[in-house]
């Protein structure tokens, strides 16, 4: 609700005005009247109003002279003056002054309802560009280091005031919503949203569209799960949400730290059913990180299914890395940042086997999977994309005749890449080809040449020994066919830009 003041010297006038609209419907409040300029002056101090309605032929202190100082008060205040009076000067005076309208008496009821409305939205405007404001502010607060944002608290507590949050005991839910009855979220966080409904919050802020941060007054005793049960019972009326609800804190002071708790609460929603997840902070398994080593190994595993053509084997791994990946439960960002890598390289492998492969999975792009609201739809995605490359690989089978002889070219370095006596030339036998013409036939299909391919598999065979064990460079050499340790040294720093030492470092477990 708009606060509204009247001012006018006629006591049936203020009355009239009292009476003449439905001002609730309208967003309004009557705040106070006041019947000369000086007195409604000093109501602008106390009430500081929204919006002012004020006669201009007043004792005292007349309209013009109490618009001049009420501007130096709050310029944004709206002014509608009236008027018994249509003289020129009179307009020309509140133009000049800054008034939003101007009604002669007697009053026209549906102009002065126009005008209101007009005046409400543009305040609901105003409003919503300085929340959105506001709210860009208290995130970069909130996403500041611990340790730093317990230094602002004094800046913190001026956000939080200005999104009416006030301080002592309370609790965060973070709501993230799918849809919302096919329609986006208010950017005011709205009635539209299912979990303003569930009547639990003091204070509302929306964060961005579909995310919802509701401030809870902290559940009396005796009625712990109120809120979780409120919630499951209005989050999933128009679609799927996450709630993460935080351990009770006190504000100012703890609201960063009940944020982080409710935002990664919400988080681990990612793996549950349910329309409306609801998860308090501290019960369950804790998100678990995606290690570097674990990635670049899953990652090597999926270019070896890939390359290999084994279409069934391809799409098992991927099920299989998914639901192993759900069940630690590992933190939902840094699954779809590995599903998209996935998605980057088997669009490249796809793409060495024929141009119009890569094409298959055009449509599938970053944005896809962070609209995967949960698990099991993610999980959905990556197996239509592991179905996609099968089919791609599975043509090239029954269409490429060389595709047939480069797979059991690689097979071929899969059971002998650890012999140094290994060359082209046993490859090329064991494919029933000259050294040369297959070494092109290899070429023209991949784009890179066979010899490449044989030390970057070794390598990577030696990276794993480097992550997984406290084997020797000289072990690592023989294991993977070199005799020579500073020839192994040097082509690994060569194709890594790092020593062996130093990559152990980084990514050793």
């Amino acid at each position: 609700m708009h606060k509204i003041i009247f001012i006018d010297d006629e006591a049936t006038n203020l009355e009239l005005l009292e009476r003449v609209l439905d001002w609730k419907e309208l967003g309004f409040e009557v705040a106070g009247t006041a019947s000369d300029g000086r007195e409604g002056l000093e109501l602008f101090r106390r009430v500081r109003p929204a919006a002012v309605i004020a006669d201009i032929r007043m004792p005292v202190m007349d309209g013009m002279d109490f618009i001049r100082e009420a501007r130096q008060l709050d310029a944004r205040a709206r002014v509608i003056v009236l008027s018994a009076y249509g003289e020129f000067e009179y307009a020309r005076q509140a133009i000049e002054y800054g008034v939003h309208s101007y009604l002669l008496k007697p009053i026209n009821e549906n102009k002065l309802a126009d005008m209101l409305r007009q005046i409400g939205e543009e305040l609901k405007q105003e409003r919503s560009a300085r929340s959105e404001e506001t709210v860009r502010r208290l995130l970069r607060e909130l996403e500041r280091p611990e340790e730093e944002a317990g230094k602002r608290v004094p800046e913190l507590a001026a956000l939080l005031e200005e999104l009416g949050i006030r301080n002592g005991a309370g609790q965060l839910v973070y709501c993230a919503e799918e849809k919302l009855g096919g329609k986006e979220e208010a950017p005011d966080g709205g009635p539209e949203s299912p979990v303003r409904r569930a009547d639990v919050a003091a204070c509302a802020v929306a964060l961005a569209p579909g995310a919802t941060l509701l401030v809870c007054p902290p559940e009396p005793p005796g009625s712990q799960g109120r809120l979780a049960r409120k919630l499951r019972e209005h989050g999933g009326a128009a679609g799927k949400a996450r709630c993460g609800i935080s351990t009770v804190r006190t504000f100012p002071e703890g609201f960063a730290r009940a944020y982080r708790e409710a935002a990664e609460a919400a988080e681990a929603g990612f793996y549950e059913e349910a329309d409306c997840a609801v998860v308090q902070y501290g019960e369950g398994a804790r998100l678990q990180p995606l290690a570097s080593d674990e990635f670049i190994r899953r990652k090597w595993a999926l270019l070896e299914k890939v390359q290999s053509g084994n279409a069934h084997s391809l799409s098992q791994w991927i099920r299989e890395a998914l639901s192993e990946f759900g069940g630690k439960p590992t933190r939902p960002s840094d699954l779809r940042r590995f599903c998209e890598e996935c998605i980057v390289l088997v669009r490249e492998e796809l793409g060495k086997l024929d141009g119009e492969f890569a094409d298959m999975l055009a449509g599938a792009e970053a944005s896809d999977l962070q609209s995967c609201f949960r698990f099991g739809s993610l999980l959905a995605f990556m197996e239509e994309i592991a179905v996609k490359a099968s089919s791609a690989i599975r043509s090239v089978q029954s269409n490429n005749k060389n595709y047939a002889l480069i797979r059991k070219a690689k097979e071929y370095v899969l059971e002998h890449y650890d012999e140094e006596s290994f060359t082209i030339q046993d490859v090329a036998d064991h494919v029933g080809l000259s050294k040369n013409h297959f070494s092109k036939i290899y070429k023209d299909q991949t784009g890179e040449n066979f010899w490449d391919y044989v030390i970057r598999f070794r390598l990577e065979q030696a990276k794993k020994w480097l992550r997984e064990t406290s084997k020797t460079n000289y072990e690592i050499a023989c294991l993977i066919g070199y005799s020579s340790e500073y020839h192994f040294s040097r082509m690994f720093a060569k194709e890594t830009g790092m020593t062996t030492t130093q990559y152990r470092k980084r990514y050793g477990s």
